[in-house]
């Protein structure tokens, strides 16, 4: 058991602690430039609490020009919404304002990109703004398919349909570990963006993935192919070049898992999940999976969540459970784990699955075992 946990931590770190979803109203005040994430970036490394980092500014300014361009728009917008524009506007016919490309950062984990990405949505000078974790956005789109046919809504396009629902609320979606792993997912991409794009929704991503490597390998990849242009030519494209893996840099990160299993080790693991909330009281969560099924989470906080393993592993849980755990945690605690043998065949099998998801979302694992 110890050879196998090492071996997965060969290649494995831990994510950024930041929330899935962030909703912060517009400051007061009409000077843009002071808000923007730039300032923001650089008052942090003053404060001691970031270390200047090049890579990172060179994403900060893509950041900022991002900024800047919505703060134009949004002056625009309001010009337009006068009661003279108005009048003209109905008698000439409204011209849509071009919307400013998106930004896709992507690169090694531990590299700040969620932090970028959130410090500028703070940032962003619009309130019709949405943040969230890529795969629960995902998960929205699917409900909302689903809705549509269960209350008969036929159409030929339910998806355009949806997207057009979207752009109505939201100018600005930020998008974090944006990756394709699923061909339901992968189908259903390019209508979508396409359609998003046309309606004017500008796109900020993190991704550890290039454009050219998502869905790599996966079924029927020809059919997604087509999306990945389309990306391109919307958003400007950043690898975040830093050596550096912030999450590895604190001393209480770097004991993985317990043995042998006893009251002591739960404890030691109990006081690292605690470092790791950073003082956030834990509380209980459900998760939505697919297809209106959920997964019920007794303790989380930070995106780091505390099981036990017959939590996980002595239920009839499944792939589709555990990826929705990689959606929204950066790091998992599992207490309790026997030692395995195939008497406890459907405990392993779900085990190795948990482990294999863990590994392909970059989830660091930490544990107390017999």
């Amino acid at each position: 058991m110890q050879i196998f946990l090492r071996s997965f931590y060969s290649g494995n770190v831990l994510r950024s602690a930041m929330p899935v979803q962030i909703r912060v109203q517009r400051a007061p005040g009409s000077s843009r430039a002071a808000h923007g994430p730039l300032n923001a970036y650089h008052a942090k490394v003053e404060s001691g609490s970031l270390r200047f980092d090049r890579h990172q500014v060179e994403a900060v300014r893509l950041l900022e020009r991002l900024h800047t361009d919505l703060a134009k728009r949004e002056a625009e917008s309001a010009r337009r919404r006068t009661f003279f524009s108005t009048i003209l506007g109905i008698l000439r016919g409204r011209a849509k304002i071009a919307p400013p490309r998106g930004v896709y950062l992507y690169g090694g984990v531990g590299s700040g990109k969620t932090m970028m990405m959130d410090m500028f949505y703070r940032c962003a000078p619009l309130e019709d703004k949405r943040r969230e974790h890529f795969h629960a956005f995902l998960l929205d789109i699917h409900c909302r398919l689903h809705d549509m046919r269960k209350r008969g809504r036929a159409t030929q396009d339910p998806v355009a349909v949806v997207a057009r629902d979207l752009a109505k609320t939201y100018s600005l979606l930020c998008f974090d570990e944006f990756q394709v792993t699923d061909i339901g997912d992968a189908s259903i991409l390019r209508r979508l963006f396409e359609t998003l794009f046309e309606e004017g929704v500008v796109v900020v991503a993190t991704s550890n993935r290039a454009p050219d490597d998502l869905y790599r390998g996966g079924l029927n990849r020809e059919a997604f192919l087509p999306f990945i242009p389309l990306l391109k030519a919307r958003c400007d494209v950043l690898m975040l070049k830093s050596a550096t893996d912030y999450r590895l840099t604190g001393k209480h990160e770097r004991q993985v898992f317990h043995w042998p299993l006893s009251s002591d080790s739960t404890h030691a693991m109990r006081r690292i999940f605690e470092k790791l909330v950073g003082g956030e009281k834990p509380v209980a969560q459900e998760l939505r999976v697919m297809q209106g099924r959920s997964l019920h989470v007794h303790e989380c906080a930070h995106r780091v969540a505390w099981f036990t393993f017959d939590e996980l592993c002595n239920r009839p849980l499944a792939a589709a459970d555990y990826i929705a755990l990689c959606a929204h945690f950066h790091t998992i605690c599992v207490d309790g784990i026997p030692q395995l043998s195939m008497e406890r065949k459907d405990e392993v099998r779900r085990f190795i699955t948990l482990i294999d998801e863990l590994y392909e979302h970059k989830v660091k694992l930490l544990c107390t075992m017999e």
